[in-house]
C-alpha cells in the first residue's frame, strides 16, 4: 500500500479551521483520478468490497503508526 498527496481542503476544512488536524483518505484508480468523487453516481451500488478492504488496512497501519509516534 502506497499513498500520495492530493490536493483536497473542503473535506477537512471546517475542522482545520478550528484548530483541529485533519486527513482524508481516497481511493485513486489506476488514472490518478477520485472516481465516482461527488458526482451522481457517487453512492453505496459502486463500492467495490476489494478496494475497501484495501483502505481499511491502510487506515488501520496508519492509525497504529501515528498512535506509536504520540
Amino acid at each position: 500500500m502506497s499513498g500520495r498527496d492530493v490536493v483536497i481542503t473542503e473535506e477537512v476544512l471546517t475542522l482545520r479551521r478550528r484548530g483541529y488536524r485533519g486527513i482524508c483518505l481516497v481511493g485513486l484508480d489506476d488514472d490518478g483520478w477520485l472516481h465516482y468523487w461527488h458526482r451522481y453516481d457517487d453512492n453505496a451500488s459502486n463500492i467495490k468490497p476489494e478496494p475497501l478492504a484495501t483502505a481499511a488496512r491502510f487506515a488501520w497501519e496508519m492509525v497504529q503508526e501515528i498512535d506509536k509516534q504520540g
